[in-house]
């Protein structure tokens, strides 16, 4: 397949509220989805939804992580824009995203510019920057979204990204995403805030779980934003 959405879903509770965004979404949606699971029966709420996929995974909730830092092998699209599953669309222009992924490179939203040490955002970041002996200046992207080609330089990406991910503790995988991208050379392209945005912004195509306020949007109250393995 040529273009197409790519979720990471574990979890039945993580995989509820997905379902609950897409089922908002589906209005806007004008390409195949595909969903990686490890639930042999995802909800019931994806069963009115069209074009989706589903890839089962025999693994444990806590390792989603080690999906989506292999999404590339996993993706069974051409061109593929991964999504956080507590994202939603709100308009229209999915289709148009797609033609904005570098032919050999990587389409990223920037979280910080970080030129000095004191502007390392957190110890986590600093303990992946010395281990892959990153140099300032260096720019932390978004982990939630990330658009791809099927090429080679988007495959050695992944492996960097995989790599840094477990020799950091197979923790959040924000701080190796940013380390695989410096070291990996990769070209970036740059979104803006109206195409993706973590913070609450009813311009943008995509909108982010922000404070609770997609899950009261989509009607799923009982979602929880964060589980204790995502802090490590």
């Amino acid at each position: 397949m040529e273009n197409g959405i790519l979720l990471v879903v574990f979890g039945e509770e993580y995989d509820t509220f997905a379902a609950s965004c897409m089922q908002y979404s589906k209005k806007y949606i004008k390409t195949p989805v595909c969903v990686l699971t490890n639930l042999k029966n995802p909800s019931e709420k994806w069963e009115d939804l069209t074009d989706i996929s589903f890839k089962y995974f025999d693994l444990a909730q806590d390792k989603n992580r080690q999906i989506k830092t292999t999404m590339n092998e996993h993706t069974p699209f051409k061109n593929t824009l991964y999504l956080d599953c507590d994202c939603i669309l709100q308009k229209d222009g999915i289709e148009d995203i797609f033609d904005k992924i570098p032919e050999n490179g990587l389409l990223l939203q920037v979280y910080s510019r970080v030129l000095l040490n004191r502007q390392i955002p957190g110890a986590l970041y600093r303990k992946a920057f010395s281990i892959a002996n990153i140099c300032l200046p260096t720019v932390v992207y978004y982990g939630a979204f990330l658009g791809f080609k099927e090429n080679k330089d988007t495959d050695l990406f992944f492996k960097l990204w995989n790599k840094y991910w477990m020799v950091n503790g197979y923790g959040r995988e924000m701080p190796s995403l940013s380390c695989a991208v410096k070291n990996s050379k990769i070209h970036v392209k740059e979104l803006s805030n109206n195409v993706f945005s973590w913070r609450i912004n009813k311009e943008a195509t995509i909108q982010h779980e922000y404070g609770g306020f997609l899950k009261n949007l989509v009607d799923c109250k009982e979602f929880r934003s964060f589980k204790p393995f995502d802090k490590r």
